[in-house]
């Protein structure tokens, strides 16, 4: 009824709503994903020298290592995503609703060191069986549920 009931700018195109605290309600079914409500993930622009590899996936966490092949500090935050693929087409997946937040900090990243760090995906709650990604500043890991 939702696409019938509002004038899209196109029809294949909405706006982002993952946002709303019904969003995870409308995306996600029994059936598992409804692309026809989840938007399109954008482009992913990976900084150059920088690589994010899933090193660890238990329990609803995801550990990565990060390595900095580079000649200056990179630095990074809290904040990630997820993104599922379908179709052929990654989409961004909303949140459970809840009160999420990151804590806003700069984690540096040394010229040529690596470091280990762990996502806790319960934002996200049970993921339907499908490929994923995380996305973390542009790097993305992929993994499998």
């Amino acid at each position: 009824a939702l696409l019938t009931a509002y004038s899209w700018e196109a029809g294949d195109q909405h706006s982002d709503f993952s946002v709303m605290p019904c969003a995870r309600a409308m995306t996600c079914g029994d059936a598992g994903w409804n692309t026809a409500l989840l938007t399109p993930a954008e482009d992913l622009q990976p900084p150059a020298g920088i690589s994010m590899t899933l090193t660890d996936q238990t329990d609803g966490t995801l550990t990565v290592t990060l390595e900095n092949t580079t000649d200056t500090e990179w630095a990074y935050g809290e904040a990630f995503s997820v993104q599922a693929l379908l179709d052929g087409t990654w989409y961004s997946i909303p949140m459970l609703p809840g009160n999420w937040g990151f804590n806003e900090i700069g984690i540096l990243l040394a010229p040529g060191a690596q470091s280990e760090k762990t996502y806790d995906l319960s934002f996200y709650g049970t993921l339907p069986a499908g490929a994923y990604r995380l996305v973390v500043e542009g790097l993305s890991a992929a993994f499998t549920v």
